[in-house]
């Protein structure tokens, strides 16, 4: 899989050098991480994701989701998805959009058997430069949450976002973001998430990061632990 991956990363990228002249609104990132390990315990593990967008003259569409699975001695223990569609504008201010986004995810393993959220905020550009970039989103969400053995609650949350980039190097970047959902109609399901990421690029379309993401939520379904996290190390092709 990780082969064809590579081959149609490939096509597509010679593809795009006849356009290098006339940049398309569209474009679309992949990322896929695959492990498999063989001995005394075997385990398998694979993640996708898609984020393809659509630039506009006021703004953005796009369509994102990733999926993710693991196995250990052949039996599932991990499984998640999440998809979504988000609008963005500009509004009558410097480096200032609209934004709203729906999206659904799922993650059964640790409570949740399903989540729609519908956000509206506003995304400020705090720095944009060849080397630099750094946003700031605030907005408010809705929700509609099915948790495991339990009837569905509807809910409202805030949701605080930053991320930074910075390029390293001609080849070498690094990220961090951060979030905070504070929940206005149960306080014991605040979420906070951040991600560390450093990336390296093999060719102008084919990137590798490494990435440490760490989520927590104040008080978790199925008695769980109040905080997880989850290395990985991604092949990226954007376009």
């Amino acid at each position: 899989m990780l082969i064809l991956f590579l081959a149609i990363a490939s096509l597509f990228g010679a593809s795009s050098k006849d356009t290098l002249h006339t940049p398309s609104p569209f474009h679309v990132t992949l990322e896929m991480s695959l492990l498999e390990m063989r001995g005394g315990s075997d385990s398998d593990s694979y993640a996708a994701s898609l984020d393809a967008g659509y630039d506009l003259d006021a703004g953005k569409i796009s369509l994102y989701g990733h999926f993710l699975r693991t196995k250990d001695n052949g039996i599932e223990n991990n499984r998640n998805w999440l998809g979504g569609f988000r609008l963005e504008r500009n509004l009558n201010l410097t480096e200032t959009r609209g934004y709203y986004f729906h999206q659904m995810e799922s993650d059964p393993y640790a409570g949740i058997i399903q989540r729609d959220s519908d956000e509206v905020g506003v995304q400020q550009r705090l720095v944009e430069n060849g080397q630099n970039l750094w946003l700031v989103e605030a907005g408010i969400r809705y929700m509609k949450v099915n948790p495991l053995n339990t009837s569905n609650r509807f809910q409202t949350a805030a949701r605080l976002h930053s991320f930074y980039q910075r390029k390293l190097t001609a080849r070498l970047s690094a990220e961090v973001w951060a979030e905070y959902i504070p929940n206005f109609t149960d306080a014991g399901m605040d979420l906070a998430n951040a991600e560390i990421g450093l990336g390296s690029s093999l060719s102008p379309q084919l990137f590798v990061k490494l990435g440490y993401l760490l989520q927590y939520q104040r008080q978790p379904f199925a008695s769980l632990e109040n905080t997880s996290s989850l290395t990985t190390l991604n092949l990226i092709a954007s376009y």
